[in-house]
């Protein structure tokens, strides 16, 4: 697994295809803007709103941010953030763990 979840350097290929998803959104949106057909509206809109998917999803893999840090605002745990570089999968898995441990022991009981 440790493979799958590594970061490395930004190639010239993901550059490129960041500018080209950028346009795309930028025409979607202007499409959406600027019809009168509620039908293209949708689909123009629809379109926006899977590039911007596309986007911030390809901006997350390449950023090291540790999971634990974008989902904390829903689990209630409190992640450290960014990843250091050369820290593995399993180490980061391992730290992800006792951070939960940690956030359990601290949190108070309820009866």
């Amino acid at each position: 697994m440790t493979s799958y979840f590594r970061t490395d350097r930004v190639h010239a290929f993901f550059i490129v295809s960041v500018v080209i998803v950028t346009g795309l959104l930028t025409a979607s949106v202007y499409m959406a803007a600027t019809s009168a057909d509620p039908a293209a509206i949708t689909g123009w809109s629809l379109m926006a709103a899977f590039a911007f998917l596309g986007l911030v999803e390809h901006l997350f893999l390449v950023l090291p941010v540790r999971d634990a840090a974008l989902w904390s605002w829903a689990t209630g745990r409190t992640g450290s953030g960014f990843i250091r570089r050369g820290q593995g999968a399993a180490k980061q898995l391992q730290s992800s763990q006792e951070d939960g441990r940690v956030a359990k022991s601290a949190a108070p009981a309820t009866g």
